[in-house]
């Protein structure tokens, strides 16, 4: 399904520039194009969006994010146009963070990349912008650096996990992983010894019992014309604690609303996309995270009729007609090589998981299905795939 076209034909195509062309960015580009924008991708490696027929701008490999900021800003000045940023990875905020001012000068890209977005990017700043507001979250402990984790090491009830402030900059130490899950005090101090010294500050955090098919998402565009989606993980990769494998749209208003009126109060402008997670020992969603950009699972708001990235493009640069979508619910997305592996987790691992084997009853028969990477006349990008993830296996095995 693709949104309705958010610039006539009569109208000069706005420039948009997706930062980072994962499965995450390729969903943006596709609907970025859809909406009639001509769509340049950036990436540091090799992604399977870079294949995509969405890019009729082309792709740059960015080298260093100061050079990146100049082509940009040159960009601008060599097509008479303002380019629309957008970010799909963490990184790419943090290099809208840091070069805001230069950029904003010549490029449109959402006003919480100013600073507001940098709350929700740190996780330590994030909790304790839910601590102030009263957001009902897991049980957190933060610390400035390895050393200090030594000293939270009796504080939190066992089994817990462990997370990295600034995810993006930790991934040698996490090896394909979002949390390291934590059996023991003394678990917890041979790790610390082993972290590297310059990955930041760390979080403990307590687990929230209860299969990953209790997981609600909110998917959302925070601004004068907000935009709400919402669905639910029914399963996801890692098993346990990680990104969505398979979910399903679904109606969760209340969610929905609490979320825009906490990201409002934040000061924060843009896209973004919460998690949450039902606890059954209270009955309350806990709010795990806040991503400030689309994540991995918003192509199913596309399918399911929310098209929230042309939403930001015409409130961002204030052209074109914001997208106002009843979404269709009971539409399955499903990420096939992930997914995959989890199912065969669930199926072989027994008793030996920390949660129950996921409920994907709602997935059995669907309203419509779609696909984190393929689309029928899109295909390159899911081809691309298969090697990404054989190099990774294969880089991971030989370290």
């Amino acid at each position: 399904m693709s949104p309705t076209r958010a610039f006539s034909s009569t109208e000069r195509a706005p420039l948009a520039v997706v930062l980072g062309l994962s499965p995450t960015g390729l969903y943006a580009a596709r609907e970025l194009a859809a909406a009639g924008a001509q769509v340049l991708g950036v990436d540091r490696e090799v992604q399977c969006g870079q294949y995509s027929r969405a890019l009729g701008g082309g792709v740059w490999r960015a080298a260093g994010d100061a050079d990146l900021a100049r082509r940009l800003q040159a960009l601008a000045v060599e097509s008479d146009t303002r380019p629309y940023l957008l970010p799909s990875n963490d990184h790419y905020i943090e290099f809208l963070l840091d070069h805001y001012p230069a950029l904003a000068e010549h490029c449109d890209l959402s006003a919480g990349y100013a600073g507001a977005a940098r709350r929700f990017l740190d996780k330590q700043q994030f909790s304790t912008l839910c601590r102030d507001a009263g957001m009902p979250t897991p049980g957190t402990w933060s610390a400035a650096d390895r050393n200090n984790l030594l000293d939270l090491a009796n504080t939190p009830t066992y089994p817990c996990i462990l997370k990295p402030t600034l995810i993006h900059r930790a991934k040698s130490a996490m090896r394909g992983r979002k949390v390291i899950v934590l059996e023991s005090a003394q678990a917890l101090a041979a790790l610390a010894r082993q972290l590297p010294e310059d990955c930041g500050g760390w979080l403990l955090q307590e687990i929230v019992p209860g299969a990953e098919s209790e997981i609600a998402l909110v998917a959302g565009y925070a601004g004068n014309e907000p935009l709400e989606f919402t669905a639910r993980k029914l399963r996801q990769y890692p098993p346990g604690f990680g990104s969505a494998a398979t979910a399903i749209s679904a109606p969760l208003p209340e969610l929905a609303q609490l979320t825009r009126e906490f990201v409002q109060a934040t000061g924060y402008r843009g896209m973004y996309g919460a998690e949450y997670k039902l606890d059954p020992r209270d009955g309350q969603y806990k709010l795990i995270e806040i991503n400030p950009r689309p994540t991995l699972w918003f192509q199913l708001s596309n399918s399911a009729g929310v098209y929230l990235a042309s939403h930001a493009l015409a409130q961002d640069t204030q052209g074109g007609e914001p997208a106002y979508n009843r979404q269709m619910d009971d539409v399955v997305w499903r990420y096939w090589l992930k997914d995959t592996f989890s199912a065969g987790y669930y199926r072989w691992r027994g008793d030996r998981g920390v949660f129950p084997a996921p409920d994907l009853s709602a997935a059995r028969q669907p309203w419509a299905r779609c696909w984190a990477v393929y689309q029928r006349d899109d295909p390159a990008p899911a081809l691309l795939e298969w090697t990404i993830y054989l190099r990774k296996a294969l880089g991971r095995l030989l370290r």
